[in-house]
């Protein structure tokens, strides 16, 4: 952790992007899943689920356990007042044009939103900044035919958006046409069940389609993608239902990480 602070601080923009991520994933950590108390729960259960011949059950207790290490591993000891830098190391990468750190910082990873039980990342300057910068940025994506860009801005005109929603005007029309976009642009596009739509009447969703086909042909020359391989920093997006957000030890790696890192 002090190696990367020590290269972010010097300039290097993956490695802020790094610790950026590392640190705004450690902020969403409830520190009671990190406790020793709960981990030795974790391993009762385990073993009593074992005992009883419940195999299945004890494997995932099991998971959790690796997974709950790696993150203690990752996370447990970091001063606030360098979590707290989450924000402004992924916008000093995101600024220097590292990809991951664009969608990252767009995406408001960084910020512990709504619902949490300390809400002042949402009163704090560098959500100010954020809440300034991140539409105009978000639709330079666009501009640029940046694939990520057609899923976020779904994700900002929706219900079940992330932290970008919370600062996007309501735009019935701009809400269905990148839905519309995302399924031109990506051959494996699915929608979760969960996921909340309005339904449009006849002539806004004509007018939906004649504007997300205008993009397409616009910013991506109707090129098409797949979400599973052509997307940086979005590798959760959109999870259908039914599969986990809780990534696996083996794959819990910070954005920006080189492909030789030993991570965990």
């Amino acid at each position: 952790m002090r190696d990367l602070v020590a290269r972010a601080d010097g300039g290097d923009r993956r490695a802020a992007c790094r610790l950026g991520s590392l640190l705004a994933h450690c902020r969403l950590i409830n520190p009671d899943l990190l406790t020793d108390d709960f981990l030795a729960a974790l391993h009762k259960n385990e073993d009593d689920m074992a005992a009883r011949g419940e195999l299945s059950a004890a494997n995932e207790a099991a998971s959790m356990i690796l997974n709950l290490t790696t993150l203690r591993r990752q996370c447990d000891g970091i001063p606030p007042s360098l979590s707290r830098r989450a924000p402004a190391y992924l916008r000093q990468s995101a600024l220097a044009g590292e990809p991951e750190a664009v969608v990252r910082y767009l995406r408001g990873d960084a910020f512990v939103g709504l619902g949490a039980t300390d809400s002042s990342d949402l009163l704090g300057p560098d959500f100010d900044q954020w809440r300034r910068e991140a539409p105009a940025l978000l639709q330079a994506q666009l501009a640029i035919g940046r694939p990520e860009a057609a899923l976020l801005l779904l994700e900002a005109h929706s219900h079940h958006g992330t932290t970008l929603s919370f600062i996007t005007p309501e735009d019935p029309l701009r809400d269905q046409a990148y839905l519309r976009l995302a399924q031109r642009l990506f051959e494996d596009f699915e929608l979760p069940d969960y996921w909340m739509t309005d339904e449009p009447g006849p002539d806004l969703a004509r007018d939906a389609d004649l504007l997300a086909r205008e993009w397409q042909e616009r910013f991506f020359q109707d090129r098409r993608f797949r979400i599973s391989k052509d997307l940086v920093g979005l590798g959760n997006a959109l999870l259908p239902e039914g599969d986990s957000t809780w990534p696996a030890a083996e794959s819990w790696r910070p954005a920006c990480a080189e492909p030789e890192d030993d991570f965990p």
